[in-house]
């Protein structure tokens, strides 16, 4: 199967599994909580591959590269910006080892956005958000990505620039999701842009999956879920948070345990959605309960 044709595929014959978070994981194995996970994909590949290998021992069928905050812009605020390309090559070269040892699954290529929104609307920095997801883009390509998983965004006009990247690049197919403020009359993206708008968008650009993930537990997730996948015409994505953390000793803990947030994403099955996995705070257990939930019989 050609890599164009393996997540189109993929979601057709059925939900896929996706994996959880990987900054967690690695925190587990030693990452100090705040530092870029996308560092140890040079200093600690062997911990990265560990995280990969774990997600699709437990089930996943699909697992990102360690590439969230791999774009230039966010990696020249961490002071990494010069091995950008190391980084993300790496990135989706260990995914790739991974899934080829363990002789099943896809590998996206993760792609978050810049945080420039929060000082400057990405439009109004297009040019230099443009290069920033191209510059990633391309190498996550060149690593051998099965597809692009745009995520976490919450600019309309910056997930735009970043598809338009990914387009450039690459005639790979790419999924997108939104991140979301629950509560609302009408839950809005952080920008302000009702959910069900932003996710049409996305889906208008020509993603082959659209939905949602971060920020929020599997609730939350699930109390908008039946509006967004009824209204939307393409495949629909949940990858809630474990929950809202809180710190303690500078780390953070999550309020959800691996069962509830296993329930509630069959629940966003039996909705129909197409793809489900983990955010923030959801380590192997919340992949492997999720599993032995949707097994069948």
């Amino acid at each position: 199967m050609s890599q164009v044709q393996g997540i189109l595929r993929a979601l057709e014959r059925g939900t896929l599994l996706l994996d959880g978070g990987m900054a967690t994981s690695l925190q587990r194995l030693g990452l100090p909580v705040g530092d870029p996970a996308i560092r140890w994909n040079i200093d600690r590949p062997e911990a990265v591959k560990i995280v990969h290998e774990s997600f699709l021992s437990a089930g996943s069928q699909v697992i990102q590269t360690n590439s969230f905050g791999g774009n230039t812009i966010a990696l020249e605020r961490a002071g990494l910006s010069s091995r950008r390309t190391r980084l993300n090559l790496a990135a989706a070269r260990l995914a790739r080892e991974a899934v080829d040892s363990f002789g099943s699954g896809l590998v996206a290529g993760n792609i978050g956005p810049t945080g420039l929104y929060y000082d400057t609307p990405a439009w109004d920095a297009a040019p230099q958000v443009r290069t920033a997801f191209l510059d990633q883009a391309a190498a996550l390509a060149e690593g051998g990505v099965d597809y692009f998983a745009l995520e976490t965004f919450s600019d309309p006009d910056e997930a735009r620039l970043a598809i338009a990247a990914v387009r450039e690049v690459s005639a790979l197919p790419f999924t997108a999701c939104f991140t979301f403020e629950p509560g609302e009359d009408t839950p809005q993206t952080t920008t302000g842009e009702p959910i069900e708008q932003a996710t049409a968008l996305l889906a208008a650009e020509g993603a082959c999956a659209v939905g949602l993930n971060c920020a929020t537990g599997s609730r939350p997730m699930l109390d908008v879920a039946g509006g967004l996948i009824e209204k939307l015409s393409v495949p629909v994505i949940f990858k809630p948070n474990a929950g809202l953390p809180e710190l303690a000793q500078g780390r953070p803990l999550y309020e959800q345990d691996p069962e509830e947030f296993a329930t509630h994403l069959v629940e966003l099955v039996g909705l129909g959605a197409s793809a489900v996995g983990g955010c923030c705070g959801c380590g192997v257990e919340f992949i492997t309960a999720t599993a032995n939930r949707l097994a069948p019989g």
